[in-house]
């Protein structure tokens, strides 16, 4: 009897470790599963600040050629005006360039084949000069949007909205459009056009950038000489 209850009294004590063992072990890994959770609410975090990063997300959602709506002068074409001579010299002291070199390196960045851009709805007209100057329409068409295309632009991902002509004969088939920026001092976006995308996104350092036509002159000497 007094080794049934000794071998009884044994057994209870090593389930009594057992159990201590068991409970210590639950609370050391609680933390554990603390930490991790917080480690996963700090990688979505970041990652949600850092989607907001980027001036334009690729949302899904259609665009309209409407949001560049109004009138928009080419900015290449002001190079032409005695009023940039000054900045132009500066842009190629800056540069370390000749001012020949600099108009040949601005006209490879900037050049388009019209000087006049007016967006009203859907309607686009091309026009052969300003329109304060008298330009006249060189081509005109409605444009639809197609696709988004999502681009590395200064360090920052900048989207490419892409329309198509509604006319199968247009004179400008597709048009690749970034959004407005530079708010804070030029109000400008930079275009592409032609009848192959492949081969307009492949381009590389072509930017041809529009100004509203109410921008200054003053502006845009600060332009072209940065």
């Amino acid at each position: 009897m007094i080794r049934k209850n000794k071998l009884a009294l044994a057994m209870l004590i090593v389930l009594s470790l057992m159990l201590s063992l068991v409970a210590c072990n639950q609370e050391a890994k609680a933390p554990v599963v603390q930490e991790e959770t917080k480690t996963a609410e700090e990688t979505h975090n970041h990652d949600h600040d850092h989607e907001h990063d980027h001036d334009h997300e690729d949302d899904g959602e259609d665009s309209h050629i409407s949001e560049w709506e109004g009138n928009w002068n080419n900015l290449h074409a002001y190079l032409k005006m005695e009023e940039m001579e000054d900045s132009i010299e500066e842009g190629a002291k800056n540069g370390s360039v000749s001012v020949e070199e600099f108009k040949e390196n601005f006209e490879k960045r900037r050049h388009v084949d019209f000087d006049g851009f007016v967006v009203d709805g859907e309607h686009v007209k091309f026009l052969d000069d300003f329109d304060a100057n008298g330009g006249k329409v060189i081509y005109e068409d409605d444009y639809e949007f197609q696709e988004r295309h999502m681009e590395d632009h200064g360090g920052r991902q900048m989207a490419w909205d892409i329309f198509k002509a509604k006319n199968a004969d247009a004179k400008f088939p597709i048009l690749m459009m970034m959004e407005v920026h530079g708010e804070e001092s030029l109000p400008h976006f930079h275009m592409r056009y032609g009848d192959d995308l492949e081969a307009m996104l492949a381009i590389e350092g072509w930017y041809p950038t529009f100004v509203r036509n109410t921008s200054t002159l003053s502006q845009i000497a600060e332009e072209i000489a940065e």
